[in-house]
């Protein structure tokens, strides 16, 4: 069985605010309203924020606007506007986004979220683990860090999107996410907030990010390799990579390991055991399934 932890005493839960930013995933979009709708226990308010789509995602979104807060359809200035705009809508004390084409990976996976922010006041940023599955829902690869760091931000991103979740009070002293940014806008923000706030790692599958080849990871690729550099070059001053990137890196994919040591003492039965943070293992596996870049 999955690893769960305990029932505690703490404080009530915070209700979740996730934000789905949309644009032509009919294929996708129902198992993303559904995983969400499916959470149980804690309180979600989804809202769905559409560019315009031309598919049969609205069809859908109707069929399941009974389990929205809000949701809209018009053009918009891409994923970063349709955020902002949704984040502002929201009125939970907790946020987060998932993307309409990947999915919460269990009913409980939003209890375990809020049942540590509840438990740990201290906290503004709550990360778990993320499985990259294929078009058609297999697993291939698991995302595990152990304690993701503001210093590993500046040259990494040491937590998945997917997976992370984190206060709207957090969200807010740090202006929210930057416009500016169309790929990267989940790095810088991450960056910025650890900077003035603590990070707390589950060990729970919160998620699941799904990998195609009609994906934003794929059909951007020169727009995330210049706005990473333009994220190196702010928190470092430097154009490429130094030994302290490298030695962050390392603490990272060494973080990783045990995480997935941790996950086999504890007798959590892992969908998958290739750890996508080894690069030895994750690219040729993506690259046997035709998913490399």
């Amino acid at each position: 069985m999955e690893h769960t932890e305990p029932e505690t005493t703490g404080g009530p839960l915070p209700k979740i605010s996730i934000v789905t930013p949309s644009f032509n995933q009919g294929a996708f979009i129902a198992q993303t309203l559904g995983s969400v709708r499916a959470q149980r226990a804690v309180e979600i308010e989804h809202i769905v924020m559409d560019g315009g789509s031309t598919d049969e995602t609205m069809e859908i979104v109707r069929r399941h606007e009974d389990g929205l807060a809000h949701w809209q359809s018009q053009p918009d200035g891409g994923q970063t506007d349709a955020l902002i705009k949704g984040f502002s809508r929201a009125t939970g004390d907790v946020f987060g986004w998932l993307n309409s084409d990947d999915y919460l990976w269990s009913p409980r996976s939003m209890r375990a979220v809020a049942r540590a922010f509840a438990d740990h006041p201290e906290v503004d940023i709550v990360t778990g683990d993320m499985i990259y599955v294929t078009e058609d829902r297999e697993p291939i690869l698991i995302d595990m860090v152990w304690q993701p760091t503001a210093e590993q931000f500046d040259y990494h991103m040491a937590m998945t999107q997917q997976a992370t979740f984190w206060r709207r009070s957090a969200y807010e002293r740090v202006g929210g996410l930057d416009p500016d940014f169309h790929f990267c806008m989940d790095f810088d923000l991450f960056g910025r907030m650890s900077r003035n706030g603590k990070i707390m790692r589950i060990p729970e599958i919160i998620s699941a990010f799904r990998l195609h080849h009609a994906a934003k990871t794929y059909s951007i690729a020169d727009v995330c390799k210049r706005e990473r550099a333009r994220l190196l070059q702010r928190s470092t001053g430097r154009q490429h990579i130094d030994l302290r990137g490298l030695m962050l890196g390392m603490q990272i994919r060494s973080g990783a390991i045990r995480a997935q040591w941790e996950a086999f003492s504890a007798k959590r039965l892992l969908p998958t055991q290739a750890n996508a943070r080894i690069e030895l293992i994750s690219f040729p596996i993506l690259r046997l399934r035709g998913l490399g870049q």
